[in-house]
């Protein structure tokens, strides 16, 4: 039973990784600042992990997400970015 209680231990710490999220927004002039650029999980997936954020991409077009929990083990999630 200790075993069994050690190894789902381990698995829930990975479960709860971080996920990075990044890219770069452009337009026909070059880099494109201050758009908004918003990220879901697909509720089509298999997975009981849901998540929605927006930000504001910088003057290079660039924008950043730290999705907590969203390395996740087990069925894929699929993240739809949005602009």
């Amino acid at each position: 039973m200790l075993m069994f209680a050690l190894i789902a231990g381990c698995f829930s710490a990975i479960a709860q990784g971080n996920f990075y999220l990044t890219g770069t927004v452009s337009g026909l002039n070059g880099p494109a600042g201050n758009v908004q650029v918003c990220v879901a999980t697909d509720s089509s997936a298999q997975s009981n992990f849901n998540y929605f954020d927006c930000t504001t991409t910088d003057s290079n077009g660039y924008y950043y997400f730290a999705i907590p929990g969203g390395a996740i083990i087990g069925p894929n999630v699929v993240y739809t970015v949005s602009v």
